[in-house]
């Protein structure tokens, strides 16, 4: 694929200083007991967080992922640690995509 990139929106209510974040590695097999062990590299994507509007989907931005044939994508949430509300975020519209 040439010049892929990737795209989401997200929205969050009561974010309560919870937080969510989007990883990609290229080393993974796939398998659950190694997930730990992988070099897990952050993507700079803008997510929603609790100073945004809880109405607003937030669109990431078209994030680069030019990683080779074979990667594996990680969305990863903190949560504040409040058991009655901890925060809810939602994920829809994840697109691959190419640009010319």
């Amino acid at each position: 694929m040439v010049n892929p990139y990737l795209a989401f929106r997200t929205s969050t209510s009561f974010a309560d200083n919870s937080s969510l974040s989007v990883f990609y590695a290229t080393n993974w097999s796939g398998e659950t007991a190694t997930i730990e062990q992988v070099n897990w590299e952050e993507l700079n994507a803008r997510i929603a967080n609790n100073e945004d509007n809880n109405t607003l989907w937030i669109d990431s931005g078209d994030v680069p992922i030019d990683f080779g044939s074979k990667f594996h994508l990680a969305f990863r949430y903190n949560g504040s640690g409040k058991t009655a509300s901890d925060g809810t975020y939602e994920i829809d519209d994840i697109r691959v995509f190419t640009k010319q």
